[in-house]
């Protein structure tokens, strides 16, 4: 299966532990996966392709679709990081064969312990789903193969319910930091985020990168700005996948994770906080 070099493991794990093989493709400007690669890495073994929707932006999944239409092969969304977000108008999550979400806290709409969701439209997969996530259980005693322990607790789904009501004004929240990190942040000094003009962005994340991206990260908390790196370390270079190390040294995903930078953002930013952060980095000296 082929899966970004830039993600969480979470996406390469998840065909790991179904002893399948992970490939990697490069990412293209907007962090996400790289079509072209994609189909470089396509062979007879192929058997799916995981698109992964990061920050909140979703891939390019006209190219995705018709490489997978030409190929024959499944295509499963990791939408972990993009719920709400669009691509030509149309959620992600509703292109492939299947969709996944992330309910951890810290999404965009997040519960208040882990879970997650699978969409599909292909009634024996959601069947299939559904007893894999209840130990392979089919009827009351009976249990058709091995699964596991995933189901969603009632607490959690409640509370997911009446937090989806606010999701799509926390996004619009969200757009507003966006724009203005956008509007004042000098482009020669930090290289911003490239968004498609066909894709609704939902900003789980705002990343720049910077040449210094250490001492950058290193002044932000010493003002009191909490900032991450999402991802400090490309699949590839991973321990867990040293196998694929010499392969894949040529991806802009292994040469940008050094300078990676996730900037503050969420709806519960105000304009105070938004002009601190701002003046700390235009005064940031490399």
């Amino acid at each position: 299966m082929i899966v970004p070099a830039n993600s969480f493991i979470a996406t390469s794990e998840a065909v790991g532990r179904n002893r399948l093989k992970v490939v990697f493709a490069d990412i293209q400007s907007d962090y996400t996966i790289d079509p072209q690669s994609v189909k470089a890495r396509i062979s007879s073994k192929t058997s799916a392709i995981i698109p992964v929707h990061l920050y909140g932006h979703p891939c390019d999944m006209d190219a995705i679709m018709e490489l997978a239409a030409s190929y024959g092969l499944r295509v499963v969304e990791d939408c972990a990081q993009a719920h709400g977000a669009m691509y030509d108008g149309q959620k992600v999550g509703t292109f492939g064969d299947a969709g996944t979400f992330s309910f951890y806290p810290g999404k965009n709409l997040g519960a208040f312990g882990d879970g997650g969701a699978i969409i599909t439209n292909n009634a024996s997969l959601v069947e299939r789903c559904r007893m894999m996530a209840n130990h392979g259980r089919f009827g009351p005693r009976d249990h058709l193969l091995e699964g596991r322990n995933s189901r969603l607790d009632g607490l959690q789904a409640a509370i997911l319910n009446v937090k989806l009501s606010y999701l799509d004004g926390w996004i619009e929240q969200r757009q507003r930091i966006a724009s203005i990190y956008n509007s004042h942040l000098d482009p020669k000094r930090y290289a911003l985020p490239v968004v498609s003009d066909r894709v609704r962005h939902v900003w789980h994340l705002y990343v720049i990168r910077h040449p210094q991206r250490d001492k950058l990260m290193h002044y932000l908390r010493d003002k009191g700005v909490a900032c991450g790196i999402h991802y400090p370390i490309a699949l590839p270079k991973l321990a867990a996948y040293a196998e694929h190390r010499s392969s894949c040294t040529r991806f802009v995903a292994c040469q940008q994770d050094v300078s990676l930078l996730s900037l503050p953002i969420g709806e519960h930013l105000e304009g105070d906080a938004m002009a601190y952060m701002l003046e700390a980095l235009q005064h940031f000296e490399a």
